[in-house]
């Protein structure tokens, strides 16, 4: 069901004369509260997860509640925020779907949106042990930056 959506219901509604006349339609509108978790948009289904900047830099493993319980997914290395991932099958049913049909095949999907976030490390130690991680990192890049943009360049050239 989605919000809006209208459902009528034969000769449950009022009849013009108690006596003589038949019931109307009784017609339903129906109103979707929100959820702490999940939106819905159509037929699938919408969270958002939130990742460490390892996680999204490394990739992992990770599961996520659904409308049917827990899935695994498997977030891969390099992922940024506001990058999605489908789980097939797991959105909202069908309204009225026909019998002959799996109804599990006319479910939305699941979207998963990856937000990361920076923790905040009370531990000090740990807090200088990242800066100086990251700050590697950050040299590593900068020694390498030539080698790839020049890569990209070449390629954006012979294109031209």
């Amino acid at each position: 069901m989605i919000n809006g959506q209208k459902i009528k219901i034969p000769m449950l509604g009022h009849a013009a004369d108690v006596f003589t006349s038949v019931p109307g339609d009784l017609l339903l509108t129906v109103e979707v509260s929100p959820h702490d978790v999940f939106t819905v948009e159509k037929k699938n289904i919408k969270s958002k997860v939130e990742l460490s900047l390892v996680e999204a830099i490394l990739g992992c493993k990770i599961t996520v509640s659904t409308a049917y319980g827990p899935a695994n997914l498997t977030i891969p290395a390099g992922v940024c925020t506001g990058s999605s991932f489908v789980i097939k099958h797991m959105g909202m049913p069908e309204f009225d779907p026909p019998e002959e049909q799996d109804q599990t095949s006319l479910r939305g999907d699941h979207i998963v949106t990856i937000e990361v976030v920076l923790g905040e490390e009370k531990d000090a130690a740990i807090k200088l042990k990242r800066k100086q991680l990251l700050r590697e990192f950050l040299e590593i890049e900068a020694r390498n930056k030539d080698k790839f943009y020049s890569y990209y360049d070449n390629l954006r050239n012979a294109t031209k």
